[in-house]
């Protein structure tokens, strides 16, 4: 408990400076907190109308990724599984661009399209890797993600060349960027996260049983029909509010799951939901920052950060279960 403890200290820690970095550092102007909601000087205007709802939406994103990754990691008991991995991402992604494109006529919602993209995104690599029926390796899991993920990405740029005229933002939405957040994304954006955390803390107690095996977890009560159900419906809803709002964000849903794991060294899933939503803001604002820093005073789209981070940490984990 006591490492527990010092864990939560020290990320909590690391999420303030990170929040501080994200806010006040990297911009062509000097910026400060002083005189934040009464000022009507640049610096305050900065601060309060473009850093601070950034800064919100990153550390929301962060959240409801942590937790999406902690849950689907959970429930298939795959260590390389994520929301991005698995195509969910890159099917949410797909719906969103056909409507911003394609079916823009309809108007169709956003977040219903991503839904819907998710889901049978979700529902197909289910399908093919024989998950349904307790069948899928974790190498047939994964591959059957890859796949999905190649033709979807495959479909998404069919949708950008057939819309040249919404071609730019299709591409940038798919990079996944945090630039030109409102304070109306954070106010759609917040209700989401929330009401993935709640659930996710609420399944914290049978995903610690799910890990016995079904056969043990049946043997006490559990529903894990159910149990999994809930789990796959709480990280759509994650997934598709995120595309939504900042395009496909890759990789913080691999990564930070299992740094919580290592971090704790445990599995109880009571300690590692909090903790992984908590790393999952650390990551998503230090991102941030370093997309700002890298080619300051311009800013590179904060998704092309995490998959620098991400993609050599996936070739580890892959490596390592090769062993």
């Amino acid at each position: 408990m006591k490492r527990a403890l010092l864990v939560y200290l020290v990320t909590l820690l690391a999420l303030l400076f990170a929040a501080w970095l994200s806010l006040l550092a990297f911009s062509p102007h000097p910026l400060m907190l002083s005189g934040l909601w009464g000022g009507e000087d640049m610096s305050a205007m900065i601060v309060r109308d473009i850093r601070l709802p950034r800064m919100l939406v990153c550390a929301l994103v962060g959240v409801g990724l942590g937790l999406a990754g902690s849950l689907l990691q959970a429930v298939t008991r795959n260590a390389l599984a994520s929301p991005h991995v698995l195509g969910i991402n890159q099917g949410a992604g797909l719906f969103v661009a056909l409507s911003l494109g394609v079916l823009q006529r309809w108007q169709l919602p956003t977040l219903v399209m991503a839904c819907a993209g998710a889901m049978l995104s979700g529902a197909l690599v289910l399908l093919l890797s024989g998950l349904h029926r307790g069948r899928a390796s974790g190498v047939r899991l994964v591959l059957s993600g890859v796949a999905l993920s190649s033709l979807l990405a495959a479909m998404t740029d069919g949708a950008v060349i057939l819309n040249d005229e919404l071609g730019v933002s299709i591409v940038a939405f798919m990079a996944g960027s945090v630039d030109g957040m409102t304070w109306q994304d954070v106010a759609g954006l917040w209700p989401w996260v929330l009401c993935a955390t709640l659930g996710a803390l609420v399944l914290a107690h049978p995903l610690n049983l799910l890990q016995l095996g079904n056969e043990a977890a049946h043997a006490l009560g559990l529903k894990t029909h159910t149990v999994r159900i809930l789990c796959a419906l709480l990280v759509v809803v994650a997934a598709a509010a995120i595309v939504t709002y900042v395009g496909a964000i890759p990789f913080v849903c691999l990564i930070v799951p299992h740094t919580a794991r290592a971090l704790l060294g445990r599995q109880d899933y009571r300690l590692v939901l909090p903790l992984a939503g908590l790393l999952g803001g650390v990551l998503m604002l230090l991102s941030d920052a370093v997309s700002r820093l890298i080619s300051y005073p311009f800013e590179l789209p904060v998704g092309i950060v995490t998959a620098l981070i991400g993609a050599p940490f996936f070739l580890y984990l892959t490596w390592k279960q090769r062993r």
